[in-house]
């Protein structure tokens, strides 16, 4: 039976909630995963809420990404997967948390190292390094005409910083033929660290045309600033962080070559 409006005269609407229910069942899901993949594609839920989608595509053998805004989804996520898949399952995926805010970073600092420098250095656009032979991460990006390769390598802490830790980075500068060194921190770095970072002199960028400091320090606070978050590093917004093999350093050119 037609049901109506009696103010408008029309057919009345039921709540989109009843024509649109937010469940996903299994069973659709499994239809639908089915019939668009095969074991080993990836499946994304980027609205993943209770986890249906990945432990269904678990259970279908195909790999999965989930992501949700909420902490509280990824808890429950992993709860229904050890649930449904036993507590060995923790070995087979990762959980990458994205802090939304300064205040997220922070706490993510205080509440485990190692997922704050992963973190960290996806934020700056480095990859992990390996072995790390005294550095987390490295960027490589062309600077110039000839395209060589140059190389950035990066130290994160998070927690107490020191001097030392500013020294041991030039180092690793020294020995990995870096041209920039860039040291990530939590914490406001001491007048200490900023003048051992300028003991590492300055580096010719051919892109911008100008001198910038070989070793940058830069704080967490600062990849929140939304005048800085976007262009942490100084060097050539044109030259995106790129894969390849590290490159020497640019030669410094006397005051006739700038001209």
């Amino acid at each position: 039976m037609q049901v109506w409006d009696l103010l408008s005269f029309r057919p009345a609407v039921p709540p989109i909630k009843q024509i649109f229910p937010t469940e996903k069942p299994a069973t659709l899901l499994e239809r639908i995963i089915e019939a668009s993949s095969k074991p080993g594609d990836l499946v994304l839920d980027p609205f993943c809420g209770c986890g249906t989608t990945v432990t269904v595509a678990e259970r279908m053998q195909r790999r999965w990404v989930g992501i949700d805004i909420a902490k509280i989804a990824i808890e429950v996520i992993e709860d229904r997967l050890r649930r449904e898949h036993g507590d060995s399952i923790g070995g087979r995926y990762e959980v990458r948390p994205e802090p939304a805010s300064l205040e997220d970073a922070q706490a993510l600092a205080d509440e485990d190292k190692l997922a704050f420098e992963a973190w960290a250095l996806r934020r700056v656009g480095a990859q992990k390094s390996h072995p790390d032979r005294g550095i987390d991460g490295r960027m490589y990006y062309h600077d110039h005409l000839d395209g060589e390769t140059k190389l950035i390598v990066v130290s994160v802490k998070g927690g107490g910083v020191t001097t030392e830790q500013v020294r041991s980075l030039r180092g690793a500068m020294e020995r990995e033929n870096a041209a920039i060194g860039l040291f990530v921190t939590r914490r406001r770095p001491t007048s200490g660290m900023r003048a051992e970072a300028a003991e590492a002199g300055e580096y010719y960028s051919a892109g911008l045309g100008r001198m910038v400091q070989r070793l940058q320090i830069v704080t967490v606070e600062d990849l929140f600033d939304p005048e800085k978050k976007k262009r942490p590093v100084d060097f050539p917004a044109e030259a995106a962080p790129i894969l390849g093999a590290p490159g020497l350093p640019e030669p410094i050119p006397t005051a006739e070559g700038r001209r």
